[in-house]
């Protein structure tokens, strides 16, 4: 991620994810990485998935930017009001 080689970056965190599938930690990153390549409904299936593996790990900052760009305007709120509680 630090590279911005973003698509290899999503492969290796699939990769990754294909031996620890509840990995929270690659479900974050893969999701940012996600994000930073505009395929925002892939990065918020991630963040669904951490929200179910471990709540308290939420990043409701990127879910909220993710729904940003897809103009959901009232969801993203929604989700940087939850970051806020944080």
């Amino acid at each position: 991620l630090k590279l911005k080689q973003y698509p290899q970056a999503i492969s290796d965190l699939t990769a990754c994810l294909a031996q620890k599938p509840n990995d929270v930690a690659h479900y974050l990153n893969r999701a940012q990485a996600y994000f930073e390549s505009q395929k925002y409904p892939d990065a918020l299936r991630d963040l669904s998935r951490v929200e179910s593996l471990e709540p308290s790990r939420m990043n409701y900052l990127l879910r909220g930017k993710c729904l940003l760009a897809m103009n959901l305007y009232e969801q993203a709120v929604e989700s940087f009001s939850q970051q806020l509680k944080y």
